[in-house]
């Protein structure tokens, strides 16, 4: 599987819009104050309450240059601590889901935003700018794609369980990672939201027991 990274400031403003529309932000959200969700409140401070791409455009430029930051060196820097791991975390990965993703490329899109959203369906999705924990965050966001393309896809058309009980399972699953691909980690750890820590615990004891992910999804889907 080729994986590209790229910037381009209008999947930029577009990654703002996407996590915007999915985590229902406004100006008026009490989880602004959260760090991960500073950038928001920045551009809200400057620009108001509505949303603009073009406006968005503009923040992120100017936070780039106020930042004084050099994309091309952090797409490097990513690209090179990623080429480290890509080829065991795909052997691995595979093997676990029995699976391969179809797509033939995937794309990784640098944004100045601490919350990334994706793009399954188009094989793409984002990651923060100067993040000290890229490979993590590619592997977790890898993670949802074969999670996806194993399962959910499916789930979606049987109408299985509800996009809520999908979105626990999904994001609970990365606790698989902290299993089989701590050296692929190094010190880094996927900690998950807290509302999903007593799943994760779940999803822990079954790979212990099972080491096979199907059956893990299996009993997560008897509760």
């Amino acid at each position: 599987m080729n994986i590209e990274f790229k910037y381009n400031i209008e999947k930029d403003a577009e990654n703002f819009l996407i996590v915007a529309k999915a985590k229902k932000i406004k100006i008026s959200s009490s989880f602004l104050e959260e760090k991960r969700f500073l950038k928001y409140k920045m551009y809200f401070e400057k620009y108001g309450p509505i949303f603009s791409k073009s406006k968005l455009k503009k923040f992120i430029n100017e936070y780039i240059e106020d930042n004084k930051i050099d994309i091309i060196q952090e797409l490097k820097i990513i690209e090179n601590k990623w080429a480290q791991v890509n080829k065991s975390f795909w052997s691995r990965a595979e093997k676990f889901f029995r699976t391969k993703l179809p797509h033939r490329q995937i794309t990784v899109y640098l944004t100045v935003s601490d919350v990334c959203g994706y793009n399954i369906k188009d094989g793409y999705f984002f990651i923060t700018l100067k993040s000290s924990c890229s490979n993590l965050i590619i592997m977790h966001e890898l993670w949802h794609f074969f999670t996806w393309y194993s399962f959910g896809k499916k789930f979606k058309e049987t109408n299985v369980i509800s996009k809520e009980k999908y979105y626990d399972i999904k994001e609970s699953l990365t606790e698989i990672l902290n299993l089989e691909f701590k050296d692929l980690l190094g010190n880094q750890i996927d900690k998950g939201y807290p509302d999903h820590q007593k799943i994760r615990k779940k999803v822990k004891k079954l790979w212990v027991k099972y080491e096979n992910i199907k059956k893990v999804v299996d009993k997560l889907l008897e509760h």
